[in-house]
């Protein structure tokens, strides 16, 4: 019988062992590099979570964080969403 090299699955603990400033994502197990956004991109998202920041704070229902943030999905998955509420 042939036997099939596989590589160990990454878990959340491993990506919390990672360097701070390493842009990477854990999807299902496996890392994935995130590509730095454009001019653009920026732009959405700095206009999007501070109207969001307005809202959630006029209303005293939570608190907004844009990304790096790492956001434990599961034991194989962490990710750093644009925006999280």
């Amino acid at each position: 019988m042939a036997m099939v090299a596989t590589r160990a699955r990454k878990t959340a603990a491993d990506y919390m062992k990672l360097p701070e400033e390493t842009r990477v994502e854990l999807f299902d197990g496996e890392y994935f590099m995130s590509a730095a956004p454009n001019r653009g991109h920026q732009r959405v998202i700095l206009n999007l979570g501070s109207r969001l920041n307005a809202h959630v704070k006029s209303l005293g229902i939570g608190e907004i964080n844009v990304a790096p943030f790492d956001c434990i999905l599961s034991y194989e998955d962490v990710v750093q969403p644009d925006v999280l509420f």
